[in-house]
């Protein structure tokens, strides 16, 4: 073999090596990172949130069912109102609240120092209350039902909307307004297709479409065995470490004077907590 030959052959067993140990770098890199998961995934397209890390949230394809007539495959949830239909619409409207620590409010933008915390007595230790937005979005979904079967939900009480009362109003504008920006914010650009059918002369949506959605089920299962009472979350009282409670307006206080749970000593003056209230 010459010497230029010997000069070859050594090169190409250095670049060989040299290939080698970059290869064995890229896929060590690989195996301490990680390549990106659906809980990484989630956490960069969502607001902060720390049910991502207490709960394996999968992605599952679902099919639409959006038939316009009721079909034997709908859920529970479009049926007649009943004992049954309501148990399931409040089962997944469950609001009770969760528990969360000092740096995952600051991590939402929240001020502890604003924030109920519970009390030592829930044996939380320095835990703060929070609830999960779904639940609440199910649960203004369902004012709205309940509001198609006015009737049936309010009729012993109320002739008709009109006669309801001013809480009822505002109650009912919250929830749309709510699920209008919540709809809005998620901005889903699934597409759907139309059919041609013997009944109308123009063209038919055809809803039945997949969609990739988060496992409700799972944050469901998780709220059920996580959350707190909400009878002994509505006992709690302010704390006098808490400092002043937020000053509400006069409308404000106006629509809850006539429940037990309305503060009778509260300011009279003006407040600016019109933000939340």
């Amino acid at each position: 073999m010459t010497a230029g030959n010997l000069l070859t052959y050594l090169f190409l067993n250095i670049g060989l090596f040299t290939l080698s140990l970059i290869i064995l770098t890229i896929s060590a890199l690989q195996s301490r990172c990680g390549t990106p998961d659906t809980r990484s995934l989630l956490k960069q397209f969502s607001g902060p949130s720390p049910i991502f890390d207490r709960v394996d949230i999968s992605m599952v394809t679902k099919k639409m069912n959006a038939t316009l007539l009721p079909s034997t495959t709908d859920q529970i949830f479009r049926r007649e109102p009943g004992p049954d239909v309501d148990e399931a619409w409040r089962r997944i409207s469950n609001e009770r609240p969760i528990a969360i620590s000092r740096e995952e409010v600051v991590a939402i933008g929240k001020d502890p120092n604003q924030a109920v915390r519970y009390p030592d007595s829930f044996g939380l230790g320095e835990a703060y209350a929070a609830r999960i937005d779904v639940f609440h979005q199910i649960h203004c979904l369902d004012a709205l039902r309940r509001e198609a079967y006015f009737d049936h939900y309010y009729g012993d009480k109320y002739s008709n909307f009109n006669s309801t009362t001013k809480l009822h109003k505002a109650h009912l504008s919250h929830c749309i307004y709510y699920l209008l920006q919540n709809i809005m914010c998620q901005a889903n650009v699934d597409v759907y297709t139309h059919v041609w059918t013997d009944t109308v002369l123009q063209p038919f949506p055809d809803f039945q479409i997949h969609h990739q959605c988060k496992n409700f089920d799972a944050v469901l299962d998780w709220q059920e065995h996580n959350s707190i009472d909400l009878h002994e979350f509505y006992r709690l009282k302010k704390p006098e470490s808490y400092g002043p409670a937020m000053m509400m307006s006069s409308e404000f206080k106006e629509l809850w004077k006539g429940f037990d749970f309305f503060n009778h000593d509260a300011d009279q003056h003006e407040g600016n907590g019109g933000q939340i209230g």
